[in-house]
């Protein structure tokens, strides 16, 4: 009967070491899952950030290319202006589609390709002021323009928007960072669950045998006698 028992109690403690490493590794890979999808939405928002920081630094790259034309009328400051409207066109796209799922930011990106939009046009007619009528008739329409309005415009509304992706990689960070923390935290209760069921299943054992011992010990005494 003890060896019964013994042997019941083995069972079950092997039965629940193995439910116990399935649980965990439930756990475990949908804790998995969650984090990779909270690292992927971190990596978006350095995406959007690289995008935005880029759109900016093009943006002003239109301003100074047009500004030293001006000054210079070399075509050799025109070479970065046209690199720099496809990359305002580029950066702009990739915004659009990355924060497709933000209203907000929808919203500030299509007010930012209506201000490029009229930089654009205007920088061509500077320069085209440049070239046919000299450098005085550029400058002063350079002065007269809208330009320093516009590139205050362009870069607070970049600052908002980066702001706000900002506040989104905060919570995206802390939301990767605690999927990190459970998926820890569950592997080490699973663990030292699996090890305390384990020892005590072993120490059950072994006081079995304890008595199992004494009693065919008393057994083979009472024999003898």
């Amino acid at each position: 009967m003890i060896r019964s028992l013994t042997n019941r109690t083995v069972q079950l403690a092997f039965g629940s070491a193995v439910a116990i490493l399935l649980i965990v590794a439930g756990f475990a890979y949908r804790s998995i899952v969650i984090s990779a999808e909270n690292n992927r939405w971190v990596e978006h928002t350095n995406e959007v950030l690289k995008n935005l920081a880029d759109l900016k630094f093009a943006f002003e790259v239109v301003s100074s290319s047009v500004r030293g034309y001006i000054a210079t009328g070399e075509e050799a400051y025109l070479e970065p202006y046209h690199a720099a409207r496809l990359s305002l066109q580029e950066h702009a796209a990739a915004v659009h589609e990355l924060t497709s799922d933000n209203p907000l930011q929808q919203r500030n990106i299509l007010i930012l390709e209506k201000v490029a939009s009229a930089k654009l046009v205007r920088a061509d007619e500077d320069i085209n002021l440049r070239r046919n009528q000299g450098f005085e008739a550029a400058s002063e329409a350079l002065r007269a323009g809208p330009g320093l309005h516009a590139a205050v415009e362009y870069r607070a509304i970049v600052g908002q928007m980066q702001d706000e992706e900002r506040r989104l990689l905060v919570l995206r960070t802390a939301d990767a960072k605690r999927s990190t923390d459970w998926i820890k935290i569950t592997l080490i209760l699973g663990t030292v669950l699996g090890l305390l069921i384990t020892i005590g299943a072993g120490w059950i054992v072994q006081r079995d045998n304890a008595r199992r011992e004494t009693a065919e010990e008393a057994l083979r005494e009472s024999e003898r006698k």
